[in-house]
């Protein structure tokens, strides 16, 4: 399995690297410090990832909706999981279609789980993420 990592400079990524590298059997990983750089490599050498994890934060945030964008053109069968610090950061990527919602202070348990559902298939959201969604929902249905 080819897993991009973008963002690999931050200790969170870090963190969920190991814990990829641990949990899933054959796996490949690189790390990339930009969409670009990612999107120019794999395609170059031909190889399809199955899946990206984007680490959103407020500093590249402008690189990460583009990325997002592109591995959905590019490979659309590749699993998107967003590792993010801020859930307001994370409402222009729903529209994206992201596998799963992941807070980046989560522990190895909920990583690992998370990664599970993803390669299985399924979506995953946090409770952080399903809390705030739920609290949102109901301003949206009144609104007229």
């Amino acid at each position: 399995m080819i897993t991009t990592i973008i963002d690999a400079h931050s200790n969170s990524i870090r963190k969920l690297t190991q814990i990829l590298r641990d949990s899933v059997e054959g796996i490949h990983i690189f790390p990339f410090a930009s969409a670009e750089s990612m999107i120019d490599a794999m395609t170059h050498v031909g190889i399809s990832p199955a899946l990206a994890v984007i680490s959103i934060n407020q500093v590249a945030y402008e690189q990460d909706m583009p990325f997002c964008k592109s591995i959905t053109t590019y490979w659309p069968a590749c699993k998107i999981i967003v590792f993010y610090r801020q859930r307001k950061m994370v409402r222009p990527f729903l529209e994206l279609g992201p596998h799963g919602f992941l807070k980046k202070d989560a522990d190895v348990k909920e990583i690992r789980e998370c990664i599970e559902w993803v390669l299985s298939g399924r979506r995953y959201c946090n409770n952080d993420f399903i809390d705030w969604i739920i609290g949102i929902a109901p301003k949206r249905l009144n609104a007229r």
